[in-house]
């Protein structure tokens, strides 16, 4: 899957739920799910005003610029250009908030961070290899005894939950061996832990919140950076 591409053209929907995939029950989501998402994620990484963030395939920046309220300075990267160009918009209105066009595989922003975010997009990462590079660049770009937040991934153990039924799942099945899978990879929380910890991190793989609109097939996985 050409990922890049992929989300370019996802950006030119005029909706920005559509944009960046939330969809809910077949529509787009509505913006209060976004409200709710940031409560979560701010909860989870206990941010603070005084905390820099980095907001990792940050898309268009709707997620961003609410995080921007919760802490001192957020930089959002993505490598969709289609994505970034919604995302600078916000900019007039956020002076603590910049966008920086990056692959989060090869990341170098010459700047450590008190928190990492990656939100809804972990998924994407569907070879170990790929996994990795983004962990290693978690890694060095979180100041020691930071946390990070890799939040709503698909859980392999609830795939059962999405697909609902033989047929889609055996077609998923059949996407992903071509490569063509719109969804991406769903993570064993064991197994993405394991790599975690071989990484240097500590780790907690949580069930998400019940009001949150994925909750019965995705999970958060903690991290943290040790001192």
């Amino acid at each position: 899957m050409r990922w890049n591409s992929f989300w370019d053209r996802q950006a030119r929907s005029n909706n920005p739920s559509k944009q960046v995939g939330r969809i809910v029950r077949g529509k787009p989501a509505e913006p209060g799910v976004n409200k709710q998402i940031v409560e979560h994620i701010t909860r989870l990484l206990r941010l603070e005003s005084q905390h820099t963030l980095l907001d990792l395939c940050c898309g268009n920046g709707e997620l961003s610029v609410l995080l921007a309220r919760k802490c001192g300075h957020v930089v959002g990267v993505d490598f969709s250009a289609g994505q970034l160009a919604h995302a600078q918009k916000h900019l007039l209105t956020k002076p603590n908030l910049e966008f920086k066009l990056a692959d989060v595989q090869s990341l170098q922003l010459q700047q450590k961070f008190d928190r990492i975010n990656l939100y809804f997009s972990f998924q994407y990462f569907v070879r170990n290899r790929d996994a990795e590079n983004v962990l290693k660049g978690i890694f060095e770009h979180l100041k020691p005894g930071g946390w990070a937040l890799l939040g709503d991934i698909p859980n392999a153990e609830k795939e059962h939950n999405y697909y609902q039924n033989i047929s889609g799942l055996v077609r998923a099945r059949c996407q992903s061996l071509l490569g063509r899978n719109p969804m991406g990879r769903f993570w064993n929380p064991q197994s993405l832990s394991t790599l975690a910890e071989r990484i240097g991190f500590m780790t907690r793989d949580l069930p998400e919140p019940t009001h949150l609109p994925y909750a019965h097939y995705r999970f958060d996985l903690l991290l943290t950076r040790p001192e």
